[in-house]
């Protein structure tokens, strides 16, 4: 769950009610069609459509290049696929989001990233990126940036956004603790 929920629980004493699970959005979107699940939080590049499901759209954010301050990159305004042709890359694993952004915005782009790491952590990602290793992609606001970090927004041409969003199987009842829940979630967007 995203921890601004997770405050929102607490604050109205429903932490005890909620029982979370971590995995990538793939699987929680399977394990939520075969009733594994009540309600998911998760991510994707595109909005999800889906009619056996309730989709809301809690959060919006932009992907996002960091860079160490000593790199050529870091006086850029905004990034282009094209200039990370050849600059060390530090990416997330594969089916983690920024990964699979980095390699749709490398495609659009037709470079072939040079990737030299895999982080299993965005705050990994931003750790190497300030020894000077390479850059990384990553969900703005995503990390905390160092005095030897700076985040790069992509070009408005190439931007991709990242959704996070809370998806309800239609088919599920829930009872007045549960709906309380899911309410808690889709207040997140509204305090955005």
């Amino acid at each position: 769950m995203a921890s601004p929920g997770d405050k929102k629980f607490i604050s109205v004493d429903l932490l005890d009610q909620v029982t979370t699970t971590v995995a990538d959005s793939e699987q929680l979107l399977v394990d939520l069609r075969q009733g594994k699940l009540d309600a998911a939080v998760f991510s994707t590049l595109v909005p999800e459509r889906a009619t056996d499901l309730r989709v809301s759209i809690l959060e919006e954010h932009q992907m996002q290049v960091l860079a160490n301050v000593n790199s050529p990159l870091s006086h850029l305004k905004t990034i282009r696929a094209t200039d990370l042709q050849g600059v060390p890359i530090i990416a997330r694993p594969k089916h983690a989001l920024p990964r699979l952004a980095l390699e749709q915005y490398c495609q659009r782009g037709h470079i072939q990233p040079k990737i030299v790491y895999e982080a299993a952590t965005n705050a990994l990602v931003e750790g190497l990126v300030a020894q000077n290793v390479g850059v990384g992609v990553v969900i703005a606001d995503s990390v905390v940036l160092s005095d030897q970090v700076v985040g790069i927004p992509l070009a408005a041409q190439e931007q991709l956004h990242c959704y996070m969003q809370l998806a309800v199987r239609k088919s599920f009842l829930p009872n007045a603790n549960q709906q309380r829940c899911i309410d808690v979630l889709r207040q997140i967007r509204r305090a955005n």
